[in-house]
């Protein structure tokens, strides 16, 4: 029988890594319940709803023919929709879920934002003041205004992608630790003594249910973690064409030069590039962990000559056969290596279309 357990969807005191990111994407109006108290949860919401309001109105006025950054406006405003409709409960369930799913394999005192992504945290953080710095040096204030706007919206979209990127990393890290644990095990040919083969045998038990329960999880999320990526790609897609398209205009046609552009603009396409296929290459990463435990357990079941263990090791391999980790996109767009692939070419593709559309029509 699978394991079940007891979802919590508010903010625990068990995860205050995780409740530091979400206090710092608050700051940027990313409403998540903070307490249980009602009447702190009515001033949280309000405060994000007025900045929210507030800041979409006023970049509204000011990026009209800015269309690369109306199209980040845009998908700022649908972050924000998933915001207050699930104020990211969907987030905490999962990480909490993660915790007690630890507990089978007897895991403790494991990270709940992955390494590779507290390092995108830390360049984006560091990229994203860097260049708002530099800005300040260049533009007087009034213009300096749009660029603080601009720049909450995009540091908050990127936050908001890169806490969707932790929901993949922390499956990657986990299916990595099963890995590691059933790799560990020891089959030899000829066991004597059941006191032997009971520790085995409970541990592929519980390597089971294990991945039976991340997978779960997973499922549990996935319409709210569709909903993000959908946006993520839809919007940063032809953001990023119509960045490039405005770069090669600066640097070859000699079009509205700005040095300042000439900086921003590259950054902000390899930006959308890296946020739109780094959870591809995270769902690589978790099918040949996955590909590597199968192989695992083939070994184990070739080498072991206990029946009790065998069955185990056979059942746990027959349902890891029949239930492999496959993430897809919109039921049509498995995510894999070849998204970062299909999307440099895409968007080569329309910039050359875009160009000569432009050489036509002078």
């Amino acid at each position: 029988m699978v394991f079940k357990y007891k979802i919590m969807t508010k903010a625990p005191k068990s995860l205050p890594v995780l409740k530091i990111l979400m206090l710092f994407r608050l700051v940027f109006g990313n409403y998540f319940r903070l307490s249980s108290n009602r009447y702190i949860n009515f001033l949280v919401k309000s405060y994000c709803s007025t900045f929210t309001i507030l800041l979409s109105v006023m970049c509204g006025k000011r990026l009209k023919n800015d269309s690369p950054y109306m199209l980040s406006l845009t998908e700022y405003i649908l972050n924000k929709i998933l915001n207050y409709a699930t104020s990211e409960g969907y987030i905490f369930k999962y990480c909490n879920s993660i915790k007690t799913c630890d507990k089978i394999m007897g895991f403790k005192k494991l990270p709940i934002i992955t390494i590779d992504v507290f390092i995108a945290i830390i360049i984006t953080v560091i990229t994203r003041t860097a260049i708002t710095i530099y800005f300040g040096f260049l533009f007087p204030f009034d213009k300096y205004q749009v660029v603080l706007y601009v720049g909450c919206i995009v540091f908050s979209n990127d936050l908001n992608s890169l806490t969707i990127m932790n929901v993949f990393g922390l499956l990657n890290n986990r299916m990595n630790l099963l890995r590691k644990s059933l790799e560990a095990m020891t089959v030899p040919i000829n066991i004597i003594g059941k006191n032997e083969v009971a520790p085995k045998v409970r541990l592929v038990r519980n390597a089971f249910r294990y991945y039976s329960n991340l997978l779960d999880n997973l499922d549990s999320v996935n319409h709210c973690v569709q909903y993000s990526l959908s946006v993520t790609l839809l919007l940063k897609f032809p953001k990023a064409v119509l960045l490039c398209y405005d770069s090669i205009k600066t640097y070859f046609v000699k079009i509205d030069n700005n040095f300042a552009m000439d900086i921003v603009d590259p950054t902000e396409i390899i930006l959308s590039i890296v946020v739109m296929s780094f959870p591809a290459m995270l769902c690589e990463m978790i099918t040949n962990e996955v590909e590597k435990i199968k192989a695992i357990l083939t070994k184990h079941l070739i080498q072991c000559s206990d029946n009790s263990l065998r069955f185990e090791l056979n059942i746990t391999l027959l349902y890891i056969c029949h239930r492999p980790f496959k993430y897809i996109l919109w039921r049509a767009i498995p995510l894999d290596t070849s998204v970062p692939i299909g999307i440099v070419s895409l968007i080569i593709t329309y910039v050359i279309v875009l160009i000569q559309l432009l050489h036509f029509s002078t």
